[in-house]
């Protein structure tokens, strides 16, 4: 059990609304993005240094994955993160790539990019009740 664990393991009962994941403290409740604090070491013997983390909840492990629909989440992770220069950066670059896929992919994919694109370019507030859209959508299909 690391250092930060062990701590927050006695910590965690003191505070309310909070849940120990891993080595993580994170404050409760969580929708798509985790926040929390995490205990790293320093270059000092008994000294940590307390780090705030905000994180999308299921993408860290995928990082340098080039998957179509892992960077499409990728960006949307990033705007919903408030990284809309980052999420048009990953979309730009999605519609570049789209043409190296097969005409299938290219069609089921091509209209959600150029929405997230003109969204993200011309009203990235507009954005968050389109992604909001897809999800309750989506929720609603699998039945959560």
């Amino acid at each position: 059990m690391s250092r930060s664990r062990r701590i927050f393991k006695l910590i965690q009962p003191q505070v309310p609304g909070t849940v120990l994941c891993g080595d993580h403290l994170i404050i409760t409740p969580t929708t798509d993005i985790a926040r929390g604090f995490f205990l790293d070491t320093t270059s000092r013997k008994d000294h940590m240094m307390l780090v705030r983390t905000v994180m999308p909840l299921h993408v860290a492990w995928m990082s340098g994955n080039r998957m179509l629909p892992f960077r499409t989440d990728l960006g949307i992770n990033h705007y919903m993160l408030g990284n809309i220069q980052e999420a048009l950066a990953i979309f730009r670059q999605l519609h570049i790539d789209l043409d190296e896929y097969s005409p299938a992919t290219q069609q089921n994919c091509r209209t959600v990019i150029q929405q997230v694109l003109y969204f993200l370019e011309n009203d990235p507030v507009g954005l968050r009740a389109v992604i909001e859209s897809w999800r309750d959508e989506n929720i609603e299909k699998l039945g959560l």
